[in-house]
């Protein structure tokens, strides 16, 4: 039977999950499962079946219809939901053409095992893999060669299962870095490695950025702080271009702002499909009484934590999904206001925001270093700053590892896995 969109979003096939699952894991922003089927809880609480009948084609025309009607309403009492859309021909699309690799073969298990378990491997073996998969490397340059991206008119919902594909073009490009560092190329490391960024640019500077596309930007870049703090700047000792590097890693900060951007993004996919194919469709099966107001009320929630998030305030994210009451629901559709978002979403970017300032200020101390000779814990005041605490991070001189400032509960929510040890 072939799967309408809203079972595309619900039913992701099993490399989807795999990724999703691998993220979580990553982050550690939840309990596993809590985000990768949000859709199968909503529709537990609400009692309904999560193999949602198909619409017929009639019922469909009907429910774009009416979710197209609501959709003006609310951006009409919203104006911060209209977005601008820009004009990016299809070749110049940088996420076009990454959603574009799907038809690709791409990489070589080989070559995908020596990023797995890059501890250890030889950048010889590496670069051999790397001339093996010559066409998969110059299709990944060359998207990462456009400056230009836009996801106007592409449906989240469609794209799910070619995740995992882009995040291999990414470490592709990192793998090729390290190589080149190997081999004592730095010029050509850097170019690499900020090709690397310029597709993590591709995923989540868009008209409509989607939390699915900033977690899998977040967890590229962690990779990418981990290759350069611990695979190429060793191999490059301290006469690398540490100001170069540092400004590699600075391309992309887990901000609010970039944050908000993606709860907004969130809710332009809702609005575009699930409104319809859900909401207005089970209202249409006479499973759902009040679909205009539960989408409404699905809309207040999120501009109020929009709203509630304040520019360069990590702090400000801590209140994300606190929810709002909706006593004229019916409950059904109060079930669907409550598994819209996960308060997870907002653990895993403030710690993502947290560990992107630490490796910012280990490669501020490696510059202090060549410039003084010697660092000690007060020249943390002088280098990168947690930016939820406001605090310095601390430095083990002994150990010479850096570690997040702040109490323990701050730290069990939104911490470290260890401590970042300095490259030498």
């Amino acid at each position: 039977m072939r799967l309408d969109k809203f079972q595309k979003i619900g039913l992701w096939s099993t490399s989807a999950i795999f990724l999703l699952f691998a993220v979580l894991l990553l982050l550690e922003v939840c309990r596993p499962g809590s985000i990768a089927c949000p859709l199968r809880r909503t529709l537990e609480k609400a009692g309904m079946e999560f193999e949602v009948a198909e619409l017929s084609s009639e019922q469909r025309r009907k429910a774009v219809a009416m979710a197209a009607e609501w959709k003006k309403e609310i951006l009409n009492t919203y104006p911060e939901l209209q977005v601008e859309s820009r004009n990016v021909a299809d070749e110049e699309n940088g996420y076009l053409q990454l959603l574009g690799l799907k038809n690709h073969s791409g990489p070589t298990s080989d070559l995908a095992a020596i990023y797995e378990l890059f501890e250890g491997k030889d950048p010889q073996v590496a670069k051999r893999a790397l001339e093996k998969n010559a066409a998969w490397v110059t299709e990944v340059t060359r998207i990462a060669r456009l400056d230009q991206r836009s996801n106007h008119g592409i449906a989240d919902a469609e794209n799910y299962e070619h995740m995992a594909r882009i995040k291999q073009a990414a470490e592709t490009l990192m793998l090729q870095a390290w190589v080149q560092a190997s081999d004592g190329d730095e010029p050509a490391a850097l170019e690499s490695m900020n090709a690397a960024s310029t597709l993590i640019g591709h995923l989540i500077d868009l008209e409509y950025p989607f939390l699915l596309n900033e977690t899998v930007a977040v967890v590229i870049c962690q990779g990418q702080r981990q290759v350069i703090l611990t695979n190429i700047l060793t191999q490059l000792g301290p006469q690398a271009d540490l100001r170069a590097w540092r400004q590699c890693i600075e391309r992309h900060p887990p901000t609010v702002e970039r944050f908000k951007r993606a709860i907004l993004g969130e809710w332009r996919q809702f609005a575009d499909v699930f409104a319809a194919e859900t909401l207005f469709g089970l209202h249409l099966q006479r499973r759902l009484v009040d679909p205009h107001e539960t989408a409404t009320a699905i809309t207040r929630q999120v501009i109020e934590m929009s709203r509630n998030l304040k520019a360069g305030d990590l702090k400000s994210m801590e209140t994300f999904c606190h929810g709002l009451t909706e006593p004229d629901l019916s409950p059904e559709g109060m079930a669907w206001t409550e598994g819209y978002l996960h308060e997870a979403w907002a653990r895993g970017y403030i710690r993502a925001a947290r560990m992107h300032a630490r490796s910012l200020a280990a490669i501020d101390l490696l510059i202090l270093e060549s410039e003084q000779d010697a660092i000690d814990p007060s020249d943390m005041k002088r280098a990168t700053k947690d930016p939820y605490t406001g605090l310095p991070f601390i430095l083990d001189p002994q150990e010479r590892t850096v570690s997040c400032p702040g109490p323990a509960s701050v730290n069990d929510a939104y911490g470290e896995h260890e401590p970042l040890k300095l490259p030498w």
